[in-house]
């Protein structure tokens, strides 16, 4: 069954199963179809870090445009480096590289976590649409997070809410459906799976 078609058939129905929360496998990923967002609000259970020889970094949710320190747009991501502990971070971007607004240390694993990061006005917006369970980098999803299970996502752009996305099974598919635009978003990859649970 086609997403849109999902979507058509979630919209006002009464066929939307709410979970508590959804996690991947392999490299799936969602699509909520909104750009232009500055703010998050996002409770996740980290049941694992990022492992590398090096640094790494997995991204939640985000959309960024450009490279380098001409990027803008902006990311939740989970990092990882040996030389500190792991930590949940929100970054944005504003023509300028990584400024960390709000982050939360991992000292245990798994370990619930709530981050809010709300009226950034040194935030510049991504034109392209923000992924979740990977980052939305030039138009092509990239870093995907398979080691955290989300339990609700709000997006805003300023003070407005456009998104409120909570876990659900629509039509036996798993995603997360939006309460504010009564819209299922599910698994935008053709490979991996999303798990609701």
């Amino acid at each position: 069954m086609s997403k849109l078609l999902s979507m058509m058939m979630a919209k006002g129905s009464g066929g939307v199963e709410f979970k508590t929360s959804i996690y991947t496998t392999g490299n799936a990923y969602i699509n909520t179809h909104l750009a232009n967002i500055d703010g998050y609000i996002i409770d996740v259970e980290v049941l694992d870090y990022p492992t590398s020889s090096g640094s790494t970094s997995n991204y939640v949710v985000g959309a960024l445009t450009g490279s380098g320190e001409s990027r803008i747009g902006n990311e939740i991501n989970i990092t990882y480096h040996p030389s500190f502990n792991s930590i949940f971070v929100c970054n944005y971007f504003n023509n300028s590289y990584a400024n960390v607004v709000n982050y939360v240390s991992l000292n245990t694993k798994p370990q619930t976590v709530s981050l809010q990061c709300l009226n950034i006005t040194t935030a510049t917006p991504s034109e392209l649409d923000v992924f979740v369970f990977a980052g939305n980098v030039n138009g092509s999803a990239m870093y995907f997070c398979n080691v955290i299970k989300i339990k609700n996502l709000q997006l805003f752009s300023g003070n407005t809410k456009v998104a409120d996305l909570k876990p659900a099974i629509v039509n036996g598919e798993s995603g997360m459906y939006d309460t504010v635009g009564q819209q299922f978003c599910g698994n935008a990859n053709s490979v991996g799976s999303l798990v609701c649970e």
